[in-house]
């Protein structure tokens, strides 16, 4: 790819399951999905223990951003 387009390798790639998750209300419980991010691959892109990051929706993707890479808003 040319341009500011990264190049997307295989090796960058996860493929993970949506999970239910449960949670209460007041008389029964609701399920909600949950993406659970794990691995040591977190942290060879940026991603440390500890740190908070910030998710932005934009055209049918999930972008997350360490806050410390969070681009400036003009």
């Amino acid at each position: 790819m040319s341009g500011n387009s990264q190049e997307i390798k295989s090796s960058d790639r996860r493929s993970l399951k949506i999970q239910p998750k449960y949670v209460p209300r007041s008389v029964r419980y609701q399920i909600v999905p949950e993406i659970k991010l794990t691995g040591k691959w977190l942290s060879q892109y940026g991603f440390m223990v500890n740190e908070r990051v910030e998710i932005y929706c934009e055209r049918g993707k999930l972008v997350i951003v360490p806050e410390k890479n969070k681009p400036t808003t003009q």
